[in-house]
C-alpha cells in the first residue's frame, strides 16, 4: 500500500474535514511531542486516520493507545467523524521525523521551531513551505492573544 508523505484530509464519511495543519496540530495535542515525532498522520479518509510509524514497536506503542487517542482527537470538536486510526510502518520514517539529512536543504526559517521543522521534514518541499507559513503565523497569533 503506497502511503502519500502528506495527503490532505478527505473523503466521504468525514464530515467536518480539517485541513492538513488543523489535523497535524490536533494529532500533536493528543498524542504529545515525543509520539509526534515519531507517528506522523499521513491522511484521512472514510473517518479513518492513516498514521505512518518507523517500526513494529512504535506501531505496538500507538495501538496500545488507539482509543485514548480517538477519544482525544474527538473532544478537539473536529473529530467527530473519525472511528479508526490505521497504523502504517514506513522504515524511513525514522530519519525523516528526525530532521532534514545532512545536505539536504530545510524548509524553515532559523526561527522556526524544531517540532515544526521536524515535521516539516517530512513533507514534499512545496507543502513543507506553505505549512511552516501557515503555522508559523497561527502560533504568532495565538501568542499575540494569549497577552
Amino acid at each position: 500500500m503506497e502511503i502519500p508523505r502528506f495527503a490532505p484530509p478527505a473523503g466521504p464519511g468525514f464530515s467536518g474535514t480539517p485541513g492538513s495543519v488543523i489535523l497535524l496540530a490536533e494529532w500533536w495535542r493528543a498524542v504529545g511531542p515525543a509520539v509526534a515525532r515519531t507517528a506522523v498522520p499521513r491522511g484521512m479518509s472514510g473517518g479513518r486516520l492513516v498514521v505512518a510509524v518507523p517500526d513494529s514497536r512504535w506501531r505496538d506503542e500507538v495501538a496500545a493507545h488507539r482509543d485514548e487517542i480517538l477519544s482525544r482527537l474527538r473532544r478537539s470538536g473536529r473529530f467527530q467523524g473519525l472511528h479508526a486510526i490505521d497504523l502504517v510502518i514506513e522504515p524511513d520514517l525514522v530519519r525523516s521525523v528526525a530532521g532534514p539529512a545532512a545536505g539536504s536543504p530545510t524548509h524553515a526559517d532559523p526561527g522556526t521551531s524544531a517540532e515544526i521543522s521536524i515535521c516539516a521534514a517530512a513533507m514534499d518541499a512545496s507543502v513543507a513551505r506553505r505549512w511552516i507559513a501557515a503555522v508559523s503565523l497561527l502560533l504568532a497569533r495565538r501568542e499575540r492573544e494569549s497577552r
